[in-house]
């Protein structure tokens, strides 16, 4: 098993898309959980079917990302826990890249011991305009 965040995949970091990709590939674990801030921003699933556009490199970063995930996840499991960056990740997503969501906060039990997984942006209780902020735009309505 392997935890990671907070990659922050973007058209501005294309090394680290590189070493994403190697990693998915040649890594030695047995499933991967991704906990949180995988994109830099994810502006929902509706860029997975909007046509490449020279004014939005990121949109190729998030194929990029995507083919490696679903090479990754013919062999072994991968499992998204949303960030504060990419929050709109949905369905599409997921379907897309074969990997399963994790709710934040979840409790994962390995053998004999409980891990508490979570993106952490909910603990930044003395942000009040963030936790407002994120409230907002985390509800069904907005």
């Amino acid at each position: 098993m392997e935890v990671i965040s907070d990659l922050h995949l973007g058209a501005d970091t294309p090394d680290t898309l590189r070493a994403f990709e190697h990693y998915l590939q040649a890594g030695d674990f047995d499933a991967l959980f991704i906990l949180g801030d995988l994109f830099e921003v994810w502006v929902g699933d509706d860029v997975l079917s909007a046509p490449p556009a020279p004014n939005a490199p990121d949109r190729a970063v998030a194929r990029q990302a995507l083919a490696a995930l679903r090479a990754c996840t013919r062999r072994r499991p991968v499992y998204v826990m949303h960030g504060n960056r990419d929050f709109l990740l949905g369905d599409a997503f997921h379907q897309a890249a074969g990997t399963q969501a994790l709710p934040d906060p979840c409790v994962l039990d390995w053998g004999s011991s409980a891990t508490l997984f979570t993106h952490g942006d909910a603990w930044c209780l003395d942000d009040h305009d963030y936790q407002r902020f994120r409230a907002q735009v985390r509800s069904a309505a907005w």
